[in-house]
């Protein structure tokens, strides 16, 4: 790219020179200058519009110096590159106007191995947008000290996912003004002025305090209440997504107990059947807030086994739901879940029953979450469950096809952990996630003849539901660890029928609503059919 300078200019980009001299420079929009390490920038440089000059950072014995630079427009830039060491420096007399200063760090190949460096400027006036690099997860990143300073000046900011602070720490240090005579305000990559920014697993705000050396601005975790730093959007996002897996595995657990009505009614020796599932769910927790929708589908068959106490059904099923979680702060993500399992039904004389279900799924989870500021937080990964439920009723008839049936109910699962990384950089182990319920309700309905071989049984179902299990964790970013509780109690009301249509097909549908503290299903619900032969 050309570079053009003033008729008195002097340029000795050479890396060899302890000291090279540049006097009155003028860069105009469309051209760049170097100024390599160790060099004299002499009398005024002026970088107009669309300008830009680089400068790279040298020994704080001997920096590389600027005297006098004036940026004249919105899109004047001046880079400091950063060199081998931390400590290496570039030192400026006057910077003044209205522009840009970015911080180029040196990248190779991890962050660990990367360098930074520091801006030093004398005197500090006009309008000058600072855009900063930093890596304080290792105590490392650039840094601006100011002597004389004045004006209203913005520092750009990216959100991230990797935690910007020291471990025990929720702040950190970007400037040093020691005549405290200038103001900062933190604008995002648009230009646009926020009010905070992510900064890991916690959103950061742009605040000041006095030193012996100066005024020191630094970003500090929010506080939205006391002593509890909000939680950045990349947390939350994580957090819900480490608890809707147990969430949506319970939901098609409960889903196949439905059937039951449908084997009662059974004539053949065998059946297939299938149906569909879908609920909406509105979790309220400390560390978890989102909603969940759910739609799939269950396929399955059995095979009837006469006992001489009564039948039992032994059969398999394979299901698919895909889910979205919602998320309280922006975004969408999706999980699909693919199952297998067993089941067993077995029917007493005596009006007893006790329903058994071992259940396999693969989670696919596609996390989707919005930033403070906007930009897109992606991950992609894969968990696997197992589970099951054990139910025990009664079903004793009342008066005319009236009947009643009291069930106690118990299910666990546990969700396997896993590694998560995002596309902002957030690292994040899920431990293995349980869930341990317990339900004790009732069901009441009333059998109705509509033909020779046909019959409809409306019902209404209450129960009472508890959750256990209170300590699942998940860790951020390898340093702060969270507990999702989720436990507490819960009633749940529902309504549904069983529809023989003949000796061979029954049609079945259930709604549900549940509420609890921590978890309200506004609506929980299935139809299905199932063919004897």
């Amino acid at each position: 790219m050309k570079t053009t300078f003033s008729a008195l200019t002097i340029l000795i980009p050479l890396a060899f020179c302890q000291t090279a001299f540049a006097l009155n420079t003028t860069i105009s929009e469309g051209e760049t200058s170097s100024i390599r390490s160790g060099a004299y920038l002499s009398d005024i440089t002026l970088i107009n519009n669309g300008g830009e000059l680089r400068l790279m950072a040298n020994d704080a014995s001997a920096p590389t110096y600027a005297e006098y630079v004036e940026l004249n427009g919105d899109d004047a830039l001046m880079r400091i590159t950063a060199n081998s060491t931390d400590t290496d420096m570039v030192s400026i007399g006057t910077l003044r106007g209205t522009g840009n200063v970015v911080f180029n760090s040196i990248i190779n190949g991890t962050a660990e191995s990367a360098t930074y460096s520091h801006l030093n400027i004398d005197t500090l006036s006009g309008c000058i947008t600072f855009d900063f690099n930093t890596d304080i997860q290792h105590r490392r990143g650039d840094y601006l000290t100011i002597r004389q300073g004045s004006g209203r000046h913005l520092i750009r900011v990216t959100d991230s996912g990797a935690e910007i602070t020291n471990p025990g720490e929720k702040s950190l240090d970007l400037i040093t003004d020691q005549s405290g005579g200038s103001s900062f305000n933190l604008t995002d990559v648009n230009g646009v002025n926020i009010n905070a920014v992510d900064g890991g697993t916690y959103i950061y705000s742009l605040y000041n305090r006095p030193e012996a050396s100066g005024e020191v601005w630094y970003l500090g975790a929010i506080d939205m209440r006391v002593n509890s730093p909000s939680l950045s959007p990349a947390t939350d996002a994580v957090l819900s997504m480490a608890a809707a897996p147990q969430l949506i595995f319970n939901n098609e657990l409960q889903s196949l107990r439905f059937r039951k009505g449908s084997l009662l009614q059974n004539e053949g020796n065998a059946g297939v059947w299938g149906r569909t599932t879908g609920g909406k769910s509105n979790i309220s927790a400390d560390n978890a807030h989102f909603k969940l929708e759910q739609a799939g589908i269950e396929l399955g068959a059995d095979r009837m086994v006469d006992y001489e106490s009564g039948k039992a059904f032994w059969g398999g099923f394979t299901s698919y739901s895909n889910s979205d979680v919602k998320h309280a702060r922006g975004g969408t993500s999706n999980i699909d879940s693919y199952s297998f399992g067993l089941y067993g039904t077995y029917f007493y004389q005596s009006g007893w029953y006790i329903d058994g279900v071992l259940k396999y799924s693969h989670f696919s989870n596609d996390l989707q979450a919005i930033s403070t500021n906007g930009a897109g937080i992606k991950g992609d990964y894969s968990q696997n469950a197992l589970g099951g439920s054990l139910e025990v009723g009664y079903n004793v008839s009342v008066v005319a096809d009236i009947w009643i049936e009291p069930y106690a109910r118990l299910a666990y699962v546990q969700v396997g952990g896993e590694d998560v990384r995002l596309n902002n950089d957030m690292k994040a182990k899920i431990d293995h996630q349980d869930s341990l319920t317990s339900e004790l309700g009732f069901s009441l309905g009333k059998s109705f003849s509509t033909g020779e071989n046909s019959m409809v049984t409306p019902y209404i179902k209450a129960a009472w539901v508890h959750e256990y299990i209170d300590n699942n964790n998940t860790v951020i970013n390898q340093r702060n660890r969270f507990t999702t509780d989720l436990s507490g109690d819960m009633a749940k009301v529902g309504l549904g029928v069983d529809a023989r249509l003949s000796r061979q097909v029954t049609l079945f549908a259930e709604v549900d609503y549940a509420k609890g503290n921590k978890i309200e299903v506004p609506v929980q619900g299935n139809l299905g059919l199932r063919y004897s032969f």
